[in-house]
């Protein structure tokens, strides 16, 4: 016995899953990581559990946003367009 070997076996795909996996890919590619499971599995019509066992199976899990309770459908900073990120001027006073 040579001991505990902690590399894993490739995921076996079918061609399904695999045009999947591409599509996540491109998709986040194009939009960024820091997408949570559910956005991406919207976006793409693919229930999020798929999304989700194709991120695991491909190492893809650290790439996207937590989905803690409290965290699902809260912006990222600077996401809601009617917010300014600029410096505001300090007000002056008479």
């Amino acid at each position: 016995m040579r001991g505990h070997e902690t590399r894993r076996r490739p995921l076996k795909m079918s061609p399904l899953m695999m045009t999947k996996a591409y599509l996540i890919w491109a998709h986040c590619q194009s939009r960024g990581w820091g997408q949570s499971f559910q956005s991406v599995a919207d976006a793409l019509g693919f229930p999020r559990q798929t999304v989700i066992s194709i991120a695991r199976g491909k190492g893809w899990i650290g790439r996207f946003r937590s989905e803690t309770p409290n965290a699902i459908d809260v912006p990222l900073i600077g996401e809601d367009q009617e917010v300014s990120l600029e410096p505001q001027s300090a007000p002056r006073w008479a």
